[in-house]
């Protein structure tokens, strides 16, 4: 619901009844679909079909006591019905992590810290992608070994990926 408030180009899709919907929770796991009704992706005219308008949608789940995994998914679509059926998925990135005792190592909290510092230092603010990503780079530039250089660097890239 937060994301909704403080990005008022997402809101949930729309039910049979018109009704927005798309946001479920219990008491032992959560799952929030999203779609963005501002922005739109042309597609060219291509092989055969005319020109069309692609939307940007995600969706994100977890359980808090381990049932499942952590998912968060981004797509580009052309329609969701009200069943929340996505037609015409492309682009679509998943990334998932299994909850177990070492899921928390796959998140390195200073390595994340750091780059919204230096984006904010280096760019003026630390709240887009972008800077984020700028930020990582200056991070990486910083530091001694190339590996560990390279492969920051790869994963900046990867989130870029992520709003192409």
């Amino acid at each position: 619901m937060r994301i909704v408030e403080r990005h008022p180009e997402f809101h949930n899709p729309k039910d049979w009844s018109g009704k927005p919907s798309g946001l479920y929770a219990s008491d032992h796991d959560v799952f929030a679909f999203l779609v963005d009704g501002g922005s739109v992706v042309e597609e060219p005219e291509g092989f055969g079909h005319r020109p069309s308008q692609l939307h940007r949608g995600f969706f994100v789940r977890n359980s808090e006591t381990g049932a499942g995994l952590f998912e968060l998914c981004f797509f580009l679509f052309r329609v969701v019905c009200g069943n929340h059926i996505i037609w015409d998925a492309e682009n679509v990135m998943r990334f998932r992590i299994r909850h177990n005792r070492l899921a928390p190592e796959h998140f390195d909290r200073a390595e994340a810290t750091d780059a919204i510092e230096l984006a904010e230092r280096e760019e003026g603010d630390g709240r887009t992608l972008w800077q984020v990503v700028q930020g990582l780079t200056a991070r990486a530039r910083d530091m001694i070994h190339v590996d560990a250089r390279v492969d920051l660097e790869k994963r900046a890239g990867r989130l870029l990926k992520l709003a192409a």
